[in-house]
């Protein structure tokens, strides 16, 4: 329970393409979050097409570990696992592949967001379940059907398919519904399916997945596309579906959970019919970490709900604005997509079409405009087809005092931080951000200059360049946990062949028109990045204003280019720039 890092990698795909020697911009893009802020790269090993099932687990050295498109599974070699070329058997799968240069049928990715979820079985080493929804009966049956593929490791050390397609329950009318939640007791899972007003609630413990309780609400969930989330702590679910026929719409769940019981304390239901142009295939939804705040996408805009003083008052806090994406698809390109919260506590969302982008809710705790959307936040080396990963809730652990508090599982706190350049002007003022998790109740830092302090997240201000060892203590009754990250803050290394890594990652590159530059171990405070073209003239000089930022290049001639990243007179990178 100590690494957590199952969600550490968000692969992203486009489909239909294969040998992108010709095609840079096409293939595999992987956003890391090992180290924050989170970096992008392509991964030419990465041979899986995604659409907008998507589903990962990352093993304890955070590496991608299992990953579906609801049609295959991949495994840690990134090829299909024994027996999971082809899961979800139906004719709808050959509908949803193509045939690729050497005359072999690939899967797509099935089109239903957040359609496939996996779960390692409890107490099992190397044992996880796969759970997806089958569409195909959709149209004769108006229902869908839950199924399950049991993974395990076989005597040679690969994963294997032993059961495939087993079907769990054939009368499930809401998709965008697989998510687990942590039990009480901190060791199983509880996933939740819905039937309109009937939602059928199942237990994934150390036996495997069984059907625990059958509830039934006062409201029912009449919708289909859409997605499904629990909250940081496991108290609250809601869901987002579109509303289909004549007088279409769209409409929001939300509820109180109990995690010992695994059922649902309604509290909320909203639905509307949106007077803009709407497509049931872009919506999205996402708790902010403190769960004080739910957001939801529909279409061009991004709502928040506040229910921090028992309210659930809506506002808007973003409009779609141009994107930077080639899609073939102008209706779709200029859309939010779904919503996944990362491991840095802030919200990314996808773009439904076909681009490069990912926007990123900053600050999902604060209020209205203060959560600050950015646009086109990052920017993948790759297209992308909408989609981030099904994640679970994971890096929760077991409700202390509960009559499900069993197991002698404790909450052990784990400190882990990051930070940024909140002021683009005073670049030694700094945002520390505590991400910690089991429990933490007491926070302190010690910020490597002789100053500490108590609060959760605090800001500091440093007196001078310099290296500085940051460390954050976290802990509660049970234990305290340290952590502690090397902050070069504008210190320079003067020597010809600097040998010091300043971890800078500049994608995608090759480029078509934006592209994103990013430090991992190095916080700039007067850095400028500058391109030469092939003639040694300077065609940018550009003030960097913190440890990310996003280039526009959309004004240069395609052809090779020189980049050069300064900072205090020093030359820290340099390297070939290409724009395509």
């Amino acid at each position: 329970m100590f690494s957590q890092t199952e969600d550490y990698n968000w692969i992203f795909n486009a489909t239909g393409i294969e040998n992108t020697e010709n095609y840079p911009d096409r293939g595999p893009s992987v956003l890391s979050f090992n180290k924050l802020p989170p970096f992008a790269y392509k991964s030419d090993s990465i041979i899986i097409h995604l659409n907008k099932t998507n589903a990962i687990i990352s093993d304890l050295s955070s590496n991608p570990l299992i990953y579906t498109n609801g049609q295959t599974i991949h495994g840690p070699k990134h090829k299909p696992i024994v027996n999971g070329d082809r899961i979800n058997n139906t004719p709808v799968w050959e509908n949803l592949s193509f045939f690729n240069e050497h005359g072999e049928l690939k899967p797509t990715g099935f089109k239903l967001t957040q359609a496939c979820g996996l779960f390692q079985i409890p107490e099992r080493d190397n044992e996880y379940l796969c759970l997806y929804h089958n569409y195909e009966n959709r149209d004769s049956t108006g229902f869908y059907t839950l199924m399950q593929s049991h993974i395990t490791e076989n005597e040679n050390g690969e994963f294997e398919i032993i059961e495939k397609d087993k079907i769990i329950n054939e009368r499930i009318s809401k998709s965008g519904s697989i998510q687990g939640c942590r039990h009480a007791n901190g060791r199983d899972w509880w996933m939740l399916q819905f039937n309109k007003d009937t939602v059928y609630t199942y237990l994934i413990d150390p036996r495997g997945l069984s059907l625990d309780t059958i509830q039934t609400i006062s409201n029912e969930v009449i919708g289909t596309f859409g997605q499904s989330k629990f909250n940081s702590d496991g108290s609250k679910f809601a869901l987002i579906s579109s509303i289909e026929g004549e007088n279409y719409g769209v409409e929001v769940f939300f509820a109180d959970f109990d995690r010992t019981n695994g059922i649902l304390i309604e509290s909320f239901y909203d639905d509307w019919r949106p007077t803009y142009q709407y497509s049931g295939l872009s919506l999205g939804l996402e708790f902010s970490e403190n769960s004080s705040k739910l957001y939801i996408s529909v279409t061009e805009l991004i709502y928040q709900y506040d229910f921090s003083d028992n309210g659930f008052e809506k506002v808007e806090v973003a409009k779609i604005e141009e994107t930077f994406c080639d899609s073939n698809s102008v209706f779709e390109s200029n859309f939010f997509g779904i919503m996944q919260r990362g491991p840095d506590h802030k919200i990314y969302v996808t773009i439904i079409g076909q681009c490069f982008e990912l926007h990123r809710i900053n600050n999902p705790n604060k209020m209205g405009y203060e959560c600050d959307v950015e646009q086109s936040a990052i920017i993948l080396p790759t297209y992308h087809r909408g989609t981030v990963p099904t994640l679970n809730t994971y890096r929760l652990g077991p409700l202390d005092g509960s009559e499900a508090d069993t197991l002698d599982i404790d909450n052990h706190p784990v400190s882990r931080f990051w930070y940024e350049q909140p002021d683009t002007v005073d670049k030694l003022k700094l945002q520390f951000y505590d991400v910690s998790y089991f429990r933490p109740e007491v926070w302190h830092w010690d910020f490597g200059d002789g100053f500490t302090s108590s609060e959760r997240s605090s800001e500091h201000s440093y007196n001078d360049y310099g290296v500085y060892e940051v460390c954050l203590t976290v802990s509660n009754e049970n234990s305290s946990h340290t952590s502690c990250d090397t902050l070069n803050l504008g210190m320079v290394n003067t020597q010809d062949d600097l040998q010091f890594d300043y971890g800078i990652n500049l994608f995608p590159n090759p480029v078509e028109d934006y592209t994103r530059l990013a430090f991992q171990n190095y916080i700039p405070v007067d850095g400028i990045v500058t391109i030469y073209n092939a003639a040694g003239s300077r065609v940018l000089n550009e003030k960097l204003n913190g440890i990310e930022q996003v280039l526009d290049l959309s004004f240069l001639e395609s052809g090779a280019y020189v980049f050069e990243i300064i900072d205090r007179g020093v030359v820290l990178k340099t390297g070939r720039l290409v724009k395509i």
